[in-house]
């Protein structure tokens, strides 16, 4: 069992310790899903109730994440195997 079985298990468990967990691992995989001109100007990342609000530093990269979103979003879910992140809001 890899370690990222054992997080993807222990964020199916418990609620609260789940946002935190899950939080760590879209930023842990964050410039993969998002690349790495929209990673550079992240300045910040929350999640809460499925929404994941990503505040952006430039608005080049905030325009490339808007035509991205659904991409971005699917890349996600795809890597953690489930829903983790219904809708991207971008600030």
């Amino acid at each position: 069992m890899s370690l990222g079985d054992i997080l993807l298990a222990s964020m199916r468990r418990n609620t609260r310790e789940t946002d935190m967990l899950r939080r760590a691992y879209i930023l842990g995989l964050w410039e993969d899903v998002a690349g790495k001109s929209i990673a550079a100007h992240t300045q910040q990342l929350f999640l809460k109730d499925k929404k994941l609000l990503v505040e952006l530093s430039s608005s080049a990269a905030r325009s490339e994440a808007l035509m991205l979103r659904s991409e971005i979003v699917r890349r996600i879910n795809e890597q953690a195997q489930e829903q983790i992140v219904s809708e991207l809001i971008l600030r």
